[in-house]
């Protein structure tokens, strides 16, 4: 085995395991908004360029980007609340929230509580995935010894 094979191997076997993880990282932060009252606009894998929408769920698209170490939840609030909820009032559409409908499910108008828990829920699902996955992993692969107290 050449030495381009086994580093080519090494950098596809860390991008399998990587992404997984922070795809369950940001499904954290994506649950706990969802749960608190936020808009996730987009749900994405990798980063942009977007590649491919993959589906909708809610207000939510979830998409895969070109670029695949990473991932984000996009948030209503984050960027430009007042712009984007500006352009949704001036576009004819009875389906389009109103501008005090987007600022109320924007990020930025929870609590600092509320703020910080949403924070958190991406790092805390980690810490939850080691910990299954520990348990996990002890249950099936038992270590034995062959220790013979004579």
């Amino acid at each position: 085995m050449s030495i381009l094979q086994s580093v080519g191997g090494g950098i596809l076997g860390f991008v399998v395991a990587l992404v997984p993880l922070i795809i369950l990282h940001e499904l954290g932060h994506m649950f706990a908004a969802k749960s608190l009252g936020v808009w996730v606009r987009e749900f994405g894998i990798g980063y942009p360029p977007r590649m491919l929408k993959l589906f909708k769920w809610q207000e939510t698209v979830f998409t895969l980007n070109w670029l695949p170490i990473g991932g984000f939840a996009r948030m209503e609030g984050e960027e430009f609340v007042e712009q984007d909820a500006a352009m949704a009032e001036h576009e004819v559409d009875e389906d389009r929230p109103s501008i005090e409908e987007v600022r109320a499910h924007s990020l930025y108008a929870q609590s600092p509580f509320r703020r910080i828990l949403i924070y958190l829920a991406g790092p805390a699902m980690n810490l939850l995935t080691a910990w299954v996955l520990s348990i996990l992993i002890f249950a099936v692969v038992v270590p034995t010894t062959d220790v013979h107290i004579a």
